[in-house]
């Protein structure tokens, strides 16, 4: 896998990018500012892009959100060292795949980008709850949720678990782009949540796998 390093601490990403290269992963570039990344991510495109959220400068959300909007092949996956309650949902929201501690040892960041290269999210169950806390309350469970969807919804639903995009969705089903965000908004009005990540939070936090 061709991977993108970001982090303002150059030793750390160094080490890194030694590690990930003796277990099969081809570092194309290891840089130190968020704008260095999303210039990178445009050119080379690689297939994953980890990043810091953490600079001198302030927060490098906004390059999560430049990344996966404009470099289309890359995902991303934020390595950070912030523990802010809702950091996870706040960066799975800005579009990336995922969210490893800094903490975490390296076959941890091993198995989310394995996760992420099988188009699946790689998130920490803890955090990730806590992010979508505010969620509905429902009597009789999720299950009672989704039997309110139509079939097709619940396919559309199963393409967002997947972490597939609104023209992914299009394509994998064989629908118009339009309808597919119509499915998407029926969906998240049935559920009782505001955005994907809250929907797929929900139907799936009893299946959660931390790491």
């Amino acid at each position: 896998m061709r991977l993108l390093l970001c982090d303002d601490h150059r030793l750390f990403i160094q080490a890194l990018g030694s590690a990930l290269d003796s277990h099969g992963h081809e570092v194309v570039a290891a840089v130190t500012t968020a704008a260095e990344a999303v210039r990178l991510a445009r050119e080379l495109q690689p297939d994953v892009c980890l990043i810091d959220l953490n600079f001198p400068a302030g927060s490098a959300m906004d390059a999560v959100r430049d990344i996966a909007e404009q470099a289309d092949g890359t995902k991303v996956l934020v390595l950070s060292g912030s523990a802010a309650p809702g950091v996870t949902a706040s960066v799975l929201e800005a579009g990336a795949y995922g969210y490893v501690g800094k903490d975490q040892p390296v076959e941890v960041i091993l198995r989310a980008l394995e996760r992420i290269s099988n188009g699946e999210l790689s998130f920490d169950a803890a955090q990730l709850r806590a992010g979508v806390r505010h969620g509905p309350r429902v009597e009789g469970g999720v299950e009672q949720l989704i039997s309110r969807l139509t079939p097709r919804e619940r396919q559309v639903l199963g393409r967002l678990i997947q972490a597939d995009t609104t023209d992914q969705i299009a394509s994998n089903l064989g629908i118009s782009r339009t309808t597919a965000r119509a499915y998407v908004q029926s969906i998240l009005s049935k559920l009782g949540v505001h955005s994907r990540l809250q929907a797929v939070a929900l139907v799936t936090q009893a299946k959660i796998v931390d790491g």
